[in-house]
């Protein structure tokens, strides 16, 4: 709410008394503060505005005036500000949102609902200029004819305030231009009444009729007029809010109105008369909000049209209906419904479903024409349906859909004559035939003249019931492209007197019994394909369909092939002419060029049945295929595992960079949300480490304990950590023996980790979660002496063995269906020799730089990788990927100390690889001791 704001900027402009103006306003943030807070700002501000009034003088009053002018028309009608009111920065931020919901919103000052009430009491005073007709109980009625005036508005603009009341408009009216309107009502469960023969017009940003507040019925049964930008005869802001467009009414709008305006959850609208809509951007009737049910009867007569031309944007678009909102309903029955170029009869958009139903007749005609539009934004379904007739015409287009979970299905008939399409789609939304659509012209086409028609990522289908006769040369069932990510399918029937529609014609299996039929003559098949769908309901791996493309003079059956590499099609003729086509399954490892996953299709072709996942592998390209053998057989996992290792390092450099006292304590932390805490596929950790060291004569002794707390989200990545936990333990010797230092550690750590492996490849996208242990030990012995070079450097040869232990428990997949692997336990042990070299350089007292560098190969190495058992191929076995033993396995840092009695500023850099596994890390602290 900018009023005041606005009011002030305009009052600083004329130098009228601007220095205090500013002093009580609220902060923008005030929903923020408590009751109290908020009712103290409120009354400070108010005595503020009540300055701005009486002291600022009538320059300021034009200026608030300015501020508060409201948009009129489509923007309510001038009943508001024009300005969002969920900021509740003002008084009128909490009445508007009283006045369009009927409750308040949560913690509302009591003062605000005090100065409310004193408003708007429930007897109206003098001051809601409401002028009861005499005699009778009807002091909660106000007619039009008492508020007529000479001018040329025909009323005196007033308000009605009274809940339960009643208007009745009983004469005509005409207002025109920013914030102008014939009345304003407000109140809770009020009716309006537009009487037949009479005729309300708004011109130019006017609102002749502004309704707020809940349960508002509306009659209409005369003339509605709107012409003008966001020009609106009825505005109504409110929930449950009640309109019927009579029989013998008409709503006429051109040239940008708006007829009526409706933003109310749970509304319900009626149309049985006459609307004419017609210019551009001209609409209606729009309603807004959650659950609005609109009815239009079979008695509506519904014309709407647009500019002429060949574009279609907007701007320039006219809508009969427009609706918006979460489960949205249209019921459409009228049998005089025309749509003419760029105008669009229905438009629905929602986030979380609805549907269209479509069962009278609507005749769309021109270029732009468009009988039905859906925009789909969300998850759940958006369904248009065809049960009546559509006829098209002339470039128009029956039904359209956009968006993810938006469908058209037709169960009626679709008529499309010289150019057009009768359902078309677009970013990945859906069409589906279950009816009948034909295709007829004058003579050769004009234009595209389609059945469906896909713009992009999305999907036709003619299902078994559908339909589709051609009778127009160059004439298309279908009008789709690969390369734009569509798809087509052929289930039905598709007639084509001498039409040759085979051009990118695929043949859709239904079962092993039955496919989609083509009859056309004289056509060459030598572009068509039969696809797999069969495989969903049968495991047979050898089918024959017959007369799938039926007629006279066809050519080229030997060439139809097969949508997927793992199926072989055989096409030819029968004794009669027609086209047969026989599908014969190939072997995996016949068609896999990588040769990782070449005993992987072998396990899969022993298991060969009609699921999820064998469906899913019947892929359009052996690299497809390839990919799929990967993802499923889980040969790219095993990153949770390779993590576990890194975790160990981490830990050991933050119990090596950790502060210690004068008794041998240590301790260190590091924070998830430092850099320095990332894994791999942005898993982060929480980690602490504690320590002791003591001596006993020439022996040192270390204990090491710490824990970790992991945390990570779901990945499109192979493999990733999704929560869990660690814990590590080392305990460390030394022991000095003339000069030479004999060292004894042993680490071990226990992880227990929940984890996600996503499996992506065409057609799939699951993730399959595990929660599994793994349980890592190591055993260092080494040699060091050290060398004084000067007074300065000191050089540390080392000389050693490491032995390694790693093992992983069985663990069970989950969430992924056919595609959960049950992976079995498996083991790791390695002895890598160790040499290594320690440089310490103290060029100056407190500062210390060093460098260290040890490793060396393995020399012994065996791994138990174990294998994984596929929840959808039951009785495949596949053998895990080992890692690679013999690689040199090391570790290399640098860094500089500087540090003083009570300070100490520490730099790090460090790299680390073992058995191909590779970390790396860089590190700056700054400790103070108090």
């Amino acid at each position: 709410m900018n009023q005041k704001k606005l009011a002030l900027v305009i009052a600083l402009i004329l130098s009228v008394n601007g220095t205090t103006a500013w002093a009580a306003q609220c902060p923008d943030d005030i929903h923020s503060l408590s009751k109290q807070e908020q009712e103290a700002c409120l009354a400070r501000e108010d005595s503020s505005t009540m300055w701005w009034w009486i002291g600022g003088g009538t320059l300021v009053a034009a200026g608030v005036a300015i501020a508060a002018g409201g948009g009129g028309g489509g923007g309510g009608g001038g009943g508001g500000d024009g300005d969002d009111d969920d900021r509740f920065d003002d008084y009128d931020d909490y009445y508007e949102y009283y006045a369009r919901t009927g409750t308040w919103p949560p913690n509302t000052p009591q003062s605000v609902i005090d100065a409310w009430n004193a408003a708007h009491p429930v007897n109206p005073t003098p001051s809601d200029n409401v002028n009861p007709t005499p005699g009778g109980d009807t002091s909660n009625t106000v007619y039009f004819h008492e508020h007529a005036t000479s001018d040329q508005t025909g009323v005196s603009s007033f308000t009605f305030a009274q809940d339960n009341g009643k208007v009745i408009v009983d004469t005509d009216s005409t207002f025109s231009g920013v914030n102008q309107r014939a009345v304003w009502v407000k109140g809770q469960s009020v009716e309006v009444d537009v009487l037949a023969g009479t005729t309300t017009t708004a011109t130019r940003d006017a609102t002749s009729i502004y309704i707020t507040g809940k349960d508002a019925v509306v009659n209409i049964a005369g003339k509605l007029v709107a012409t003008g930008d966001d020009a609106s005869v009825i505005d109504i802001e409110g929930i449950n809010g009640h309109v019927t467009l009579q029989e013998s009414s008409e709503v006429n709008v051109s040239d940008s109105g708006d007829g009526l305006e409706l933003e109310s959850s749970n509304a319900r609208l009626i149309a049985n008369g006459k609307i004419n809509v017609s210019g551009w951007d001209s609409t209606g009737i729009s309603a807004s909000g959650n659950n609005v049910h609109l009815t239009i009867g079979n008695t509506a007569n519904i014309n709407v049209s647009s500019l002429s031309g060949t574009w279609r944007d907007d701007d320039v678009t006219a809508t009969a209906f427009d609706v918006e909102g979460n489960n949205l309903e249209i019921v459409q029955q009228s049998n005089q419904f025309y749509v003419g170029a760029n105008a669009t009869g229905i438009h629905a958009e929602t986030e979380y479903g609805g549907s269209v139903i479509q069962s009278g007749t609507m005749t769309i005609n021109g270029t732009g024409a468009t009988g039905i539009e859906l925009e789909s934004e969300g998850q759940s379904n958006l369904v248009a349906t065809n049960s009546g007739t559509l006829n098209v015409k002339n470039g128009g287009t029956g039904m359209y859909a956009s968006g993810r979970n938006a469908q058209l299905i037709n169960t009626g008939d679709i008529n499309v004559h010289n150019s057009g399409s009768g359902m078309s789609v677009g970013s990945g939304a859906t069409a589906i035939n279950r009816g009948r659509i034909t295709l007829t012209s004058d003579g050769t086409t004009t234009g595209t003249l389609s059945a469906m028609s896909s713009r992009g990522n999305s999907t036709l289908i003619n299902d078994t019931s559908g339909v589709i006769n051609i009778n127009a040369s160059g004439a298309q069932p279908f009008v789709w492209s690969s390369q734009r990510g569509d798809t087509m399918t052929n289930y039905g029937k598709i007639y084509a007197s001498g039409v040759d529609v085979t051009n990118n014609y695929q043949i859709g299996t239904v079962s092993a019994t039955q496919a989609g039929v083509l009859q056309t003559s004289h056509a060459d098949l030598s572009d068509v394909t039969i696809n797999t769908g069969f495989t969903q309901s049968s495991d047979a791996t050898n089918v024959t369909f017959d007369n799938v493309v039926v007629g006279e003079d066809l050519s080229g059956a030997e060439n139809i092939r097969s949508t997927s590499v793992v199926w072989a099609a055989e096409g030819y003729k029968d004794s009669e002419g027609n086209v047969d086509v026989t599908l014969s399954k190939k072997s995996y490892d016949s068609v896999v060029t990588d040769a990782s996953v070449k005993s992987v299709a072998t396990e899969l072709e022993q298991g060969y049945t009609n699921n999820a996942l064998y469906n899913s592998l019947n892929q359009s390209s052996t690299e497809g295929l390839n990919q799929a053998m990967r993802a499923i057989s889980g040969q790219n996992a095993g990153q949770v595992r390779q993590q576990t290792r890194v975790l160990d390092r981490r830990f050991d450099m933050l119990s090596m960079q950790g502060v210690t006292n004068a008794s041998g304590f240590s301790f260190n932390a590091i924070n998830k949300n430092s850099q320095a805490a990332e894994l791999a596929n942005d898993a982060r950790y929480d980690m602490i480490s504690v320590g002791q060291t003591f001596t006993a004569g020439s022996h040192q002794y270390t204990f090491r304990y710490g824990l970790a707390r992991l945390d990570g989200e779901n990945s499109s990545n192979s493999d990733s950590i999704t929560g869990g936990y660690s814990q590590f333990l080392g305990i460390a010797h030394r022991l000095d023996m003339d000069g030479i230092a004999w060292q004894n550690r042993l680490d071990a750590s226990v992880h227990q980790l929940d984890s996600s492996r996503a499996v992506r490849y065409s057609g799939v996208s699951v993730n399959a979660s595990g929660d599994g242990q793994y349980q890592n030990m190591a055993f260092t012995s080494a040699l060091s002496k050290d060398f004084t070079v000067g007074e300065s450097l000191t050089i540390v040869p080392t000389a050693g063995l490491r032995m390694r232990y790693q093992h992983s428990d069985a663990m069970q997949e989950d969430n992924a269906g056919d595609w959960n692997l049950h992976w079995s336990a498996s083991d790791k042990q390695a002895l890598d020799s160790l040499v290594g070299v320690d440089l310490r350089w103290q060029p100056a007292p407190g500062l210390i730089v060093n460098a260290a560098i040890e490793g060396g190969p393995n020399l012994g190495y065996k791994e138990n990788a174990g294998s994984v058992t596929l929840q959808g191929a039951q009785g495949a076995r596949f053998a895990v990927q080992q890692q690679r033993g013999g690689q040199i396995n090391g570790m290399a840092n640098v860094g500089v100390n500087w540090s003083t009695e009570q300070t100490q500023l520490r730099f790090s850099a460090w790299k680390w690889q073992e058995d191909g596994d590779k970390d790396k890390g860089l590190t700056l602290d700054f400790s103070l001791r108090f």
